[in-house]
């Protein structure tokens, strides 16, 4: 029962996320979730990774961050136009 009602309330979320963001960065800030999955393996279950798989997080966390540094110099360029 409670499991399925925290899935509801994702499932919820994330409609209302991708309403209100932009395609490219609703898709690169949901594999985001990757990240903190791995991290909190690696924390709590003292889990180890592999390099190919801590490779794979460093190029996910650059997508993420090249995303919101853009969307940074958009809202930065258009205030800058008003």
């Amino acid at each position: 029962g409670g499991l399925a009602l925290l899935y509801t309330i994702q499932k919820n979320l994330l409609y209302v996320a991708i309403s209100n963001l932009d395609a490219a960065v609703f898709q690169v800030t949901y594999q985001a979730k990757i990240l903190t999955t791995a991290l909190f393996s690696v924390l709590l279950l003292k889990r180890k990774l592999s390099r190919q798989k801590i490779g794979g997080l460093l190029l996910l966390t650059m997508g993420v961050a090249l995303v919101q540094l853009d969307k940074v110099e958009d809202n930065a360029s258009k205030s800058y136009q008003e």
